[in-house]
């Protein structure tokens, strides 16, 4: 079993459910999250047959959602190329001050805080690149089509691009996630993360 199964493990006897239980759980949460099938979540929580390394950013939320854990936490544990240490909510903090906004939508969040920070397309990649904390590389290409929105890839981006874009824009990944996937930013506001993650 790796840490993420670990991690599971513990969060699912910590609630007293079962894999059955937690499942049909995150099958109410239409709307907001994506159903986990039992045959997945048993893989995942055993570490077999599964690559902890390719788990989506929308399945930790429906996780997150289900185990009531920060579902940034589970991301973070899930890639080996991001420091431990952004295991601790209060070290990720540090470097996502920002952590909500007002409705809008991810292009728009991207071009406006590029803009807020002095820097084109070339040099916000090229900055981020060069940001270990970052992690995972993009291209110019890649953040111009998301700011244009172009074939709706703002609606899809990986929980890798959006950890990166959280390091350069100073913004939350979990909230680049909600306002991604077109959800109220508002689910992130302190009181209802609490209430949604235990956080």
């Amino acid at each position: 079993m790796n840490n993420l199964g670990s991690a599971l493990l513990k969060s699912r006897t910590r609630l007293d459910l079962g894999v059955r239980e937690l499942c049909s759980r995150s099958a109410r949460n239409a709307g907001i999250s994506e159903p986990i099938s039992p045959a997945y979540y048993s893989r995942l929580e055993r570490g077999i047959d599964v690559d902890p390394e390719k788990l989506s950013i929308d399945k930790c939320w429906s996780l997150g959602l289900v185990l009531q854990v920060d579902p940034l936490y589970l991301f973070v544990l899930s890639r080996s190329a991001i420091d431990r240490r952004f295991l601790v909510a209060d070290e990720r903090a540090k470097i996502f001050p920002i952590v909500t906004v007002e409705p809008t939508t991810l292009s728009d969040l991207l071009s406006n805080r590029r803009q807020e920070m002095c820097l084109g397309l070339r040099e916000l990649a090229e900055k981020l690149n060069k940001n270990p904390i970052a992690a995972f590389p993009l291209s110019p290409g890649f953040l111009s089509q998301i700011e244009t929105d172009f074939r709706g890839v703002s609606s899809v981006v990986s929980g890798d691009k959006l950890w990166a874009l959280g390091v350069m824009l100073e913004v939350d990944p979990l909230l680049l996630y909600v306002v991604s996937r077109g959800l109220d930013p508002t689910l992130l506001d302190p009181s209802r993360r609490r209430a949604l993650f235990g956080i």
